[in-house]
Formats: C-alpha cells, sequence, structure tokens
C-alpha cells in the first residue's frame, strides 16, 4: 500500500486516510470457513507464543519481547484504522479479507 501511495504523481488526496480494522472474530469466521468446523472456544490476546520464539533464538532479545507492546497498542485502540476513506480504496488493491486470506493458505 505505501509503495503504490508513493508511485502516484499526487499522493496528497491520501494523506491521513485510514483502511478498515478486521477484528478477531473477523479472523476465526475466515478459519472456520476455510476449515468447515465451528471453533469451540477462540482465545484472542494470547501473546504466549512470543515466549517460546524468545526461548528459541540466539543473541538479543529485546525486538521480539517488544511484540507484546505493540499488541498493546492495538488492542487499546490507539491504531485504529476504520473507516477506510475512498482515497485508500483507489490504492488499495481490490481484495477483500477473504480473499487475502485464502491468498497466504496458498503459499
Amino acid at each position: 500500500m505505501a509503495a503504490r501511495r508513493f508511485a502516484v504523481d499526487d499522493p496528497s488526496p491520501h494523506s491521513g486516510k485510514r483502511l478498515k480494522d478486521i477484528t478477531g472474530e473477523d479472523i476465526l469466521r475466515l478459519v472456520e470457513g476455510h476449515i468447515r468446523t465451528k471453533a469451540d472456544r477462540a482465545f484472542y490476546k494470547d501473546l504466549s507464543f512470543v515466549d517460546d520464539v524468545v526461548a528459541a533464538m540466539p543473541g538479543n532479545k529485546s525486538v521480539v519481547l517488544s511484540m507484546r507492546y505493540s499488541a498493546e497498542t492495538a488492542w487499546e485502540v490507539k491504531c485504529i484504522a476504520s473507516p477506510t476513506s475512498e482515497e485508500v480504496l483507489e490504492l488499495a488493491p481490490a481484495r477483500t479479507p477473504a480473499e487475502v486470506f485464502n491468498a497466504m493458505l496458498q503459499v
């Protein structure tokens, strides 16, 4: 998205515009649709994987540990992206979150 913004002749109409948010529940529904079953339970805000990553990596672990703080910023709604502006939609590829999810599964 950033590359597209800088590639246009006049990026000023896109200045200060926002993307649409996707929630954890939205992502859960995409996964449930893909696996064709409903999740019994879902855990949100679970960063327990960070400890596993840090334990497995050599050297300075502070960058990976900082993931905890960046997630908190999102949870506190300090970096929201909604509502999506028309100007941003003009730059963005015309793909839905479901299409992006399916493309990631193809990799």
